[in-house]
Parts: C-alpha cells; structure tokens; sequence
C-alpha cells in the first residue's frame, strides 16, 4: 500500500511528487517518477499531523523530510492513527455532536443569564468613585453636544424643581444608610430624542427633560420622579447599566486593570444611556428605595404613581410620551409594591 502526495527536503524550492509506503516498522518516502528511496524512518520517529477535516497531513521523518498528502484515510491506515480521536469524532456528526452544541447553547445563556450580571456587579463594586465621576462627567459632555440643548421651561418653573430636588438630596443625605461618596446636581435639558424622560448618571448627575416637565404639572409628582432617579444613583444602577453595555470587553478593561481606557469606553458608551433598558427588578429596587427619601423630604410616595398614570395618559398624544416608561413595570404592580413598602 503507498500513499500519494507530495514531499520536501528542507531548503528545497519546490514540492515534488512522492509516495508513502510502509515496510514492517519502517516508513519510507519514495520519488513518485522514479520509485528512488528519499528516506526512511521507524514508526515511533514519525511526527504526523493531527486529522483536522479535510486539512493536508503532514509526516515528518528525521533528515528534514517531509511529506503531505490530502488522503487522509490513507495516511490512518498506513501508520496506524486511530481515526477515532477526539477531534475525528467531533468532526462526525452525530448525536455527541448534538449534545455538545446543547451544552455549548446551555452554557452561552446561562454565563449571560447568570455569570455575566454577577460579573457586572462586581466590578460596580469595585468601581472607585474618582473614576466613577469621570465618566458620569464625560457621558454628560458627549449627550450634552449631540442630544441636549437649553432647557425652554420658564425660570420660575426650573426654580421650584431645583427647590424640591435640593430638599430630596437633604432628605437623602438625613437616612442612616444614604451613601457619602454622592455628588448630586440636576440638570434639565431639551432633548426632541430622548422625549419625556429622567436619566441618573453615575456618581449623582440627574438629567430631567423639558418633555417630561410638560407632562407632568404637579410639583409633588416631579418630586417623587426625583426621589426615583436618586434612588437609582445610591444603588449605581447607571454604572451597572455602562457596563452591560460595555459587554465582555469592558470587563475585561476592567479585570486587567485597565481603567485608561475602561473610562474612554465608557464615556463613548454614555450616550447609550438615553435608550438604556434598566431591569424591571432595578425599577422595583428604585421605587422602594424611593420611599423613605420621599416620605423625609415630605412628599406622597404614592405621587410617583401618579406620575406615571400621567404620562401614561398622555403617552397616545405625545409621541416620545412614555419614553420613561419603556422598561418599567406595570403602573398597577407599582402602586402596590410602593404601598408595600410604606
């Protein structure tokens, strides 16, 4: 038996047609024109190529020869390599086959559904506060030059929510467990993109749009969005969010101790927080934790309620009406959620 293919002395230019054959233990290369010996080689001094689909083998002998040949059954046969390794019986398909995409399929899901939110909030955690307003403050620099413009609510209207915002971070900032590594400062901002919406970035920016403010006329029911949004800054729900958008990538910034360009990401993918989906479980964590903020600050936690049926009202008249409703909660489960919780 000889297989065919072709062989090469090292330093030669060009690859010449040779064949394979076996004699007892020994393998042998001969020229393909001639049938001359070019050499041989014991078995157990062979170096063979692994069997990879239809990839050309390779078989190396002492004296720098080496032969490749695409016949490889031929090449099992004659040697002796077991066509049933792992990588050839990986490459048949069958039912192993299935079973290990199921579990490469289980594994993918189940790494996002459960090892990749772990990860994330971990690295929120970990997270030091300097870096944490660095890319609060490049996020709102890269929104404030593409999304944002000037506030056009009247002057006496932009003094009362900034009035209620004030007494909401003093009720905050009263409450045993509130967090002292808080910046807080409201902005309120035009956006025809972002529509009636509130956004808390890192570190205790707060964004409010015009849209939202038109919408809702009661002081009471901004105020309690207010104590919302804060209650998404002291759990760093707009990190969380940064770096699930980041992704994998991110992480790994992060993980290799990277945080140059952790932060140069991060601020580029700041702006993905005008479209970001919060959890409806960070949604829930915001509301409760908006209770106790409202209740110090005086004002009816249940007002977030109605600020939501306000907006939900007018959602059919206003096209970006209920922006800030997108990835919340049914209004019902809200209301008695909160009523739970006072």
């Amino acid at each position: 038996m000889a297989v065919a293919g072709n062989f090469r002395k090292e330093g030669a230019a060009r690859a010449a047609p040779g064949l394979l054959s076996r004699d007892g233990n020994f393998i042998r290369i001969h020229h393909a024109d001639d049938g001359s010996l070019l050499g041989e080689a014991e078995r157990r001094d062979l170096s063979v190529s692994a069997r990879v689909g239809a990839i050309p083998r390779q078989v190396e002998l002492p004296g720098a020869w080496t032969f490749e040949t695409d016949d490889n059954d031929g090449v099992d046969a004659l040697i002796g390599v077991s066509p049933s390794s792992l990588l050839s019986r990986l490459e048949t398909f069958g039912p192993h086959l299935i079973g290990f995409a199921v579990a490469a399929v289980i594994f993918v899901v189940g790494f996002y559904r459960f090892g990749l939110p772990v990860l994330t909030q971990m690295a929120v955690d970990a997270t030091p506060t300097d870096v944490e307003e660095t890319i609060a403050a490049g996020s709102v620099r890269t929104l404030e030059s593409t999304l944002f413009a000037k506030s056009e609510i009247g002057g006496e209207r932009l003094a009362a929510v900034q009035a209620r915002f004030d007494l909401l971070v003093e009720a905050y900032e009263a409450l045993d467990w509130a967090r002292d590594d808080i910046h807080f400062e409201l902005l309120i901002r035009k956006s025809d993109v972002v529509g009636a919406n509130a956004l808390a970035f890192p570190a205790g920016t707060i964004v409010v749009t015009d849209g939202l403010l038109d919408l809702i006329e009661d002081d009471d029911q901004v105020a309690a969005v207010l104590a919302h949004e804060i209650a998404h800054v002291h759990h760093r729900h707009g990190l969380y969010g940064l770096y699930r958008s980041a992704g994998i990538g991110g992480l790994l910034l992060f993980l290799g101790g990277d945080l140059n360009a952790l932060v140069e990401d991060m601020i580029i993918q700041g702006s993905v927080l005008s479209n970001l989906a919060t959890s409806r479980s960070m949604e829930s964590e915001a509301d409760a934790t908006a209770v106790p903020i409202s209740l110090e600050a005086g004002v009816d936690p249940l007002a977030l309620v109605e600020a939501l049926e306000a907006l939900t009202g007018d959602a059919g008249n206003h096209a970006h009406a209920a922006s800030w409703l997108s990835s919340h909660p049914a209004t019902d489960r809200r209301a008695e959620r909160i009523g739970e919780v006072i």
